[in-house]
């Protein structure tokens, strides 16, 4: 090999040297670029999710707010209920208690004036046939006929 030939060869790799630096220099420039771009990306992807998750810990923040809320209404209402129910039951049983010994009362009551209407029946049912035992005794005045068209007055 001559000179010459080594002198193209050489100033061919020279030339061939610098396009690679070129090129792999542009190549390393849209390399750097394109991961810019992803690393740009990621950042607001990121800002994003945390704004997400700022937001998702907010609405939990209020949901858990809101149960522990009703929890506490739900745990109120409870402890009237029991209350109520205690004064309902007691007044149930003052009602029912004061209602017994009425009723006790009322059939004492109700038992004695039978009783005295009993006698007072059976009285007059001796006073009636008393009479009507005098009354047919006596034949010369008047005289009393019951039937189906009620009493009437019989004249000797």
């Amino acid at each position: 090999m001559t000179h010459d030939d080594r002198q193209f060869i050489q100033q061919l790799f020279e030339t061939q040297t610098q396009q690679f630096q070129r090129h792999l220099s542009a190549v390393a420039e849209n390399f750097d670029h394109k991961i810019g771009l992803i690393a740009e990306g990621h950042t607001s992807l990121s800002q994003k999710i945390d704004h997400l998750a700022q937001r998702t810990g907010e609405r939990f923040d209020l949901v858990d707010f809101k149960i522990d809320t009703l929890n506490e209404k739900i745990v109120g209402v409870a402890a009237d209920l029991k209350e109520t129910d205690a004064r309902l039951s007691q007044k149930i049983d003052t009602v029912e208690e004061k209602l017994g010994s009425r009723i006790d009362s009322v059939c004492t009551e109700l038992k004695v004036d039978i009783s005295r209407v009993d006698k007072n029946i059976t009285g007059v049912a001796k006073d009636l046939k008393a009479h009507r035992d005098d009354t047919e005794a006596h034949h010369g005045g008047y005289r009393v006929k019951e039937g189906s068209q009620g009493i009437k007055r019989l004249t000797p």
